[in-house]
């Protein structure tokens, strides 16, 4: 029985840690060992976790690295232990079911080429409805969750591969995140994932779905959804990753379907439907359009650096680029599902709400 470090990446995270770290003790696999790298949270944190969770191990950064550099930091010291195979990232904003993480194991254990096993992740207040169950594509870089806001009645339940996993709770091989060069720092915070999964795939490792591993995910309790800063994240990043992963067939062809998202979110921001819109009630059109015209910016003048890395990573690729295509026919999400699909959600935290008070009965044993 091999330790499986499950490593979870806190910025003031005081409210949400209990519950997680509650589950992760409660876990069934006897390899769990639990991290917390804190990006230099400001509140009582490291004191609740230290005072009350003496069994946890701390990696203090001192700062807010953001998402990529805090977990690329904080797993260069966890990774230092040579016998260790498998990791698992975790949100702070997550609580788990007893099996977790052993049906993760089992799942790794029986496809030797699987770089990540994802989890079924339900919403934490409303856990009849599904988060993910991994990554969906749309051909201009964008994803979506797997099954996102589905009523959950049985239809996510037969292990299988998926194009790649949520990092929200997942597990993943060490030699294929070593191979593929982990998150990019320059990331800070969305689509890190996205990147990650297809420079994986890119060279040859899959990617599966554990059903029984369940995660209850809050969602969006540190980054208030449908923000500006959110737009220009996921906008930047999205640009970023498209340069360096997609071969060149898929890459010239990515700003007509760019273009299609546009004027869907547009028609979508005008029938107050869909993401644009729930966007639109916090703030103008015009901060909307200066926000992507900041990511399109920032994006295009730091491209140079990802045309380099391209190269590196085109060489590495494994796999033609026509069944990189063939990913976007299995694993692909139409532009209105994308685009116009209701996430007017109540599931994240409220401040200063202990996650503890939400009314989750036990876990289900699926």
């Amino acid at each position: 029985m091999q330790t499986v470090p499950v490593v979870i990446l806190n910025y003031n995270g005081e409210r949400l840690l209990p519950d997680c770290l509650d589950s992760l003790q409660a876990q069934e696999y006897p390899g769990t060992e639990v991290w917390v790298v804190d990006n230099g949270s400001t509140d009582a944190s490291l004191d609740l976790v230290r005072d009350k969770y003496p069994w946890v191990k701390v990696i203090p950064l001192g700062r807010n690295y953001g998402v990529a550099k805090g977990y690329n930091l904080g797993l260069g010291e966890i990774l230092k232990d040579e016998r260790i195979q498998y990791f698992a990232t975790l949100n702070n904003d997550t609580k788990l079911s007893p099996g977790w993480l052993g049906a993760l194991v089992e799942v790794m254990e029986r496809h030797p080429q699987a770089g990540t096993v994802t989890s079924k992740t339900v919403f934490f207040y409303e856990p009849n409805k599904i988060d993910t169950t991994g990554v969906l594509l749309y051909r201009d870089g964008s994803s979506q969750g797997r099954g996102h806001l589905e009523i959950d009645h049985g239809q996510f339940e037969e292990v299988e591969e998926v194009f790649g996993a949520s990092l929200v709770a997942a597990l993943v091989r060490r030699k294929a995140w070593e191979d593929a060069g982990g998150f990019e720092n320059i990331f800070f915070a969305y689509n890190e994932e996205v990147d990650l999964n297809w420079r994986m795939r890119l060279r040859g490792w899959k990617s599966y779905y554990a059903p029984k591993a369940v995660a209850y995910h809050v969602h969006s309790a540190h980054f208030v959804s449908y923000s500006p800063i959110k737009v220009y994240f996921t906008e930047r990043n999205r640009i970023w990753h498209v340069i360096r992963n997609f071969p060149m067939p898929l890459l010239v062809r990515s700003p007509y379907y760019t273009a299609v998202r546009y004027w869907t979110l547009g028609r979508g921001m005008a029938g107050k439907r869909g993401a644009a819109a729930k966007v639109a009630e916090r703030t103008s059109k015009a901060t909307i359009a200066i926000t992507l015209l900041k990511a399109w910016g920032v994006a295009l003048a730091l491209s140079p650096l990802f045309w380099a890395k391209r190269i590196v990573n085109q060489w590495c690729r494994t796999v033609p680029w026509r069944e990189v295509e063939e990913w976007h026919r299995r694993y692909g999400v139409d532009v209105e599902t994308l685009t116009l699909m209701n996430r007017d959600r109540l599931d994240h935290a409220r401040p200063n709400e202990s996650l503890s008070g939400s009314g989750l009965g036990p876990a289900p044993g699926k």
